[in-house]
């Protein structure tokens, strides 16, 4: 009787044992579940934004053209008081004509596992062209009876770019891109887009489907060409070049989040980044400038006064096409 009832206390310990290893099994299991529940709908969960560009011809400080020969490349600066990391895909420079800004403001919907695409809701979208002299507002081209006329597109990312076409005439290109569903299925899903070149000197708008390559139809093959192997030249073989010219003058990459957080005013960094197309922009810091390089303040003669100023961010645009060695050597301290 006393061996059958060890026996009995012996078996309800090892199934007691059994119950509590398959409670927390199925406890493990269920907070997986909700885990990657949770995680699934936090990937897919539709977030919605407001957004409207707030610069002004205001906020910008100066802009003025290079001297000699090199009066084709431009600088501005921007009013640090109110700076977001946009601005600079906003403003549009071409020496000794336009200065052009964008005023938006609209609505659009992403979810997390998609955030690159983004279905948006146009309340305002204008272009905003200025006489680059006189700061006097030229042309006012509203985009929203295109947004109207072709309902199931929206405005590409970096929605336009201005150029000189082979006909002498300045071209905006405005990128137009199909809205997505949201929450979005397809990853690999190719949106169809379409661009509309609308001609600053005549008001002449024609419209070329992105699939055929109607840059060549209005800039030129052998213009093309030279973009793309100056790009090519600055952006990929001068790599090396550059890292070491970040690491030496210790510099930032120009990070969203710095302008987002307005870590900004507490850090004042050496921000640089440099873009190239068919001619090479950079964007920096005004610390980033030597206190001493005949050649930078050769071209640029009223940049210098800058350098022991308050903390702003600048932009060059070279329309000379340098090197990646002129640069790099332009942002280097001669007195040192």
């Amino acid at each position: 009787m006393k061996k059958l009832q060890i026996n009995l206390t012996n078996i309800i310990k090892e199934n007691k044992k059994k119950f509590i290893s398959v409670c927390i099994l199925i406890v493990l299991i269920l907070g997986i579940l909700v885990y990657k529940g949770f995680d699934y709908w936090q990937e897919n969960r539709v977030q919605k934004h407001s957004v409207s560009t707030t610069i002004t011809i205001d906020d910008i400080i100066e802009i003025k053209e290079g001297k000699g020969e090199y009066e084709e490349d431009s600088f501005l600066v921007l009013n640090s008081g109110k700076l977001e990391a946009s601005f600079f895909g906003d403003i549009s420079v071409v020496p000794k004509k336009y200065l052009i800004l964008q005023k938006n403001k609209f609505e659009y919907e992403h979810t997390r596992a998609m955030i690159g695409i983004s279905k948006k809701e146009y309340k305002v979208a204008e272009i905003l062209v200025y006489d680059i002299e006189t700061k006097e507002l030229l042309k006012t081209i509203d985009i929203m009876p295109w947004l109207e006329k072709y309902p199931k597109y929206q405005l590409g990312g970096a929605y336009y770019d201005i150029f000189e076409g082979k006909d002498g005439n300045h071209y905006i290109k405005i990128s137009f891109e199909e809205k997505p569903e949201i929450p979005y299925g397809k990853k690999d899903t190719v949106l169809e887009n379409f661009e509309i070149y609308y001609n600053l000197s005549t008001g002449e708008e024609i419209k070329k489907y992105g699939k055929e390559n109607y840059d060549d139809f209005i800039i030129g093959k052998e213009r093309l060409e030279e973009r793309d192997i100056y790009r090519g030249k600055i952006l990929y073989d001068k790599k090396e070049l550059w890292d070491k010219f970040y690491k030496e003058n210790k510099l930032q990459e120009f990070d969203y989040e710095l302008f987002d957080n307005d870590n900004w005013k507490k850090e004042k960094p050496k921000v640089f980044r440099y873009r190239a197309g068919s001619s090479l922009k950079i964007n920096f810091s005004t610390p980033v400038l030597p206190k001493e390089n005949k050649e930078l303040y050769t071209r640029f003669p009223d940049l210098k006064k800058y350098r022991d100023q308050e903390w702003r961010m600048v932009e060059i645009k070279f329309e000379s096409k340098p090197t990646a060695e002129e640069v790099v050597a332009m942002f280097t301290d001669e007195s040192k």
